[in-house]
């Protein structure tokens, strides 16, 4: 026969007895790149760095600057620039989104790429736009707050200043004036 050489390193005991893995014995430090060309299994605590990403297989936690992460994602910094999540696309007409979901309902909240001046909640039914309006029912709303569709009230409504507007047509004053079909 033959002899084939091969450039890999056995883990384990021996070199003819290998058993595919390293003890709690056994260390291994590689000063290079690490090519893993399969699947990866860590049946204790994976770290990568100092608090930089870890991941307990035990409850399937996964904590970026934390070495404890107390829930499936958990990200931790010591000011908002640590702290940031970022979810990116690229394309004009793309949308970057992020999903709440149970078994009942998916919810978005995502900046459409079409209109990227309006931040969407569950496709427009709520909009935050750049200019800081926010409309309900509408993904344009004109002013600070726009609703279309049926709203209610049930404690205060207060004017501050101006007046308030009911379909163009009935108008309340500040001052306590109403007018009909007027603004005076």
């Amino acid at each position: 026969g033959g002899y084939a050489s091969a450039a890999y390193s056995r883990f384990g005991t021996s070199t003819t007895g290998h058993s595919n893995y390293i003890s709690a014995s056994n260390d291994l430090l590689i000063s290079g790149d690490l090519e893993v060309d399969a699947s990866a299994q860590f049946d204790s605590n994976l770290q990568v760095g100092t608090n930089t990403l870890y991941a307990n297989p035990t409850i399937g936690n996964v904590g970026i600057g934390t070495t404890g992460p107390g829930a499936k994602l958990h990200v931790y910094g010591t000011n908002a620039a640590d702290t940031r999540l970022k979810v990116q696309t690229t394309g004009v007409d793309s949308q970057a989104i992020f999903e709440l979901i149970n078994d009942a309902k998916t919810w978005q909240i995502y900046a459409d790429g079409a209109n990227s001046d309006v931040l969407n909640f569950d496709s427009g039914k709520m909009v935050i736009t750049t200019a800081g309006n926010v409309g309900i029912g509408t993904t344009s709303p004109g002013t600070k707050f726009d609703v279309i569709g049926s709203a209610s009230i049930s404690t205060n409504f207060e004017v501050t200043g101006g007046y308030a507007s009911i379909s163009n047509t009935l108008y309340v004053q500040q001052k306590g004036n109403v007018g009909i079909g007027t603004t005076g």
